[in-house]
């Protein structure tokens, strides 16, 4: 099978993920959304990306007390 990297994406969702919360064993973007937005994905590649699309603020941002700023840089 043949895949096409995605245009316009600017951040690795699972790494984010990671970042904030290491001790979590998932990070694909079907858990990710589940602990963000307590929502199953159930369609396509169209809705994954709405969701992680929304989620990306949170991931950048962070919390303070996290102070994981600048890590992913």
């Amino acid at each position: 099978m043949l895949t096409r990297p995605a245009a316009n994406i600017r951040y690795a969702t699972q790494l984010l993920s990671y970042l904030l919360r290491p001790t979590t064993a998932n990070h694909i973007s079907t858990d990710v959304v589940m602990r963000q937005f307590n929502v199953m994905l159930e369609a396509g590649p169209g809705e994954r990306a709405d969701y992680l699309q929304r989620s990306c603020p949170f991931f950048t941002n962070g919390s303070p007390e996290q102070k994981t700023d600048g890590v992913y840089e």
